[in-house]
């Protein structure tokens, strides 16, 4: 199997190559990067999945210029892969179930868990697997974006992209994402649990954004906002406090404008 960081470099590779030249060099790219899966005889159905989206999503950056526009296409996307999936799919559920046996034998051979606690473990994990592999290709896709965008406007001069995406801002999608949260409440199917993790994890993701342009907007400085991207980072892994306040930050922002709060900073005769 290709390693990720490999798979990440090549996504990169054929994005910039789709900004900096065109389609048919891109997807000559995108072939030499499928073609290590074939050749390893095992498919990696996301990795694979991964690269034939960067190109729509790039293109979709390509002929808006939007980062906020790229980051809903891949939000959309992303829940009608997890919609199609449990279509075609229906007990999606008891795949993922299979391929965690191998975890539950590890878990057991070391004998923290018991049996029972580790097939709840691994059922939880099933019921949300799907929602969480789509959220890593979305972020995947959006970053492997951004990354090949700003390098391809470095090379050409042009700046002003690092406030664009500090400043990225969700349409009405917001809110339509924060009323599906409040209703996924009273419903528990299979694929609502799986839409619910992959909407949580989106929201805390745009919400962990917002948080970073509330820094650049008050310190007017990149320093403190890569000392507080480390330092979220730490948080988010660390605390679940941290994440609910990036929800609460995420679904708010649409009516609260949080990134406009120190605009008054700068108006004269204030």
């Amino acid at each position: 199997m290709v390693g990720f960081p490999v798979l990440w470099i090549a996504m990169a590779i054929c994005a910039l190559v789709y900004f900096r030249h065109s389609l048919s060099y891109s997807l000559i790219f995108i072939v030499c990067a499928i073609i290590p899966f074939i050749l390893s005889g095992q498919v990696d159905y996301f990795s694979v999945g991964s690269v034939l989206l960067l190109l729509p999503i790039c293109a979709v950056q390509n002929r808006y210029k939007s980062f906020s526009l790229t980051y809903e296409v891949c939000i959309i996307i992303s829940l009608c892969v997890i919609l199609a999936l449990h279509l075609l799919v229906p007990d999606l559920q008891s795949w993922w179930i299979g391929q965690y046996m191998k975890t539950e034998e590890v878990l057991l051979k070391d004998g923290v868990f018991t049996k029972l606690q580790v097939q709840e473990i691994i059922k939880v994990l099933a019921s949300v697997s799907t929602g969480l592999t789509a959220l890593s290709m979305s972020i995947n896709l959006f970053l492997v974006n951004f990354i090949a965008t700003y390098i391809d406007a470095l090379s050409k001069k042009q700046y002003g992209l690092f406030k664009e995406f500090m400043m990225m801002k969700m349409g009405l999608l917001s809110p339509i994402l924060t009323v599906f949260l409040a209703v996924s409440l009273f419903y528990t199917p299979g694929w609502v649990v799986d839409l619910t993790a992959y909407v949580i994890g989106i929201m805390i993701t745009y919400g962990f954004i917002v948080s970073l342009g509330v820094v650049w907007r008050f310190f007017k400085a990149r320093a403190w906002v890569i000392i507080s991207l480390f330092l979220f980072i730490f948080l988010l892994m660390t605390t679940n406090i941290f994440k609910l306040l990036m929800l609460l930050i995420a679904v708010t922002d649409y009516v609260a404008q949080w990134r406009t709060i120190f605009d008054s900073k700068d108006q004269p005769g204030q």
